[in-house]
């Protein structure tokens, strides 16, 4: 029987990662890829119907940008 592989870890980076650059479009956009979901097939469902909550919460703006957009550099 091959012996199972030890898990292993690394210290985290000293100063937090930059975040990307945003894109130069004011329309947001998201990329998905199939790899993501290949794992999802054999999820099963539910084995009763679920029934929609009485009560919901309504949606609230939670972030507002205070910055205007640049002008696209060509």
């Amino acid at each position: 029987m091959p012996s199972m592989p030890q898990a292993t870890s690394t210290d985290p980076p000293a100063t937090p990662p930059v975040p990307p650059a945003a894109p130069p479009t004011s329309e947001d956009f998201i990329t998905i890829f199939g790899t993501e979901f290949r794992a999802m097939i054999d999820i099963i469902g539910p084995s009763e119907p679920i029934a929609p909550a009485k009560e919901t919460t309504p949606a609230q703006e939670t972030h507002r940008a205070m910055s205007r957009p640049r002008p696209l550099m060509r």
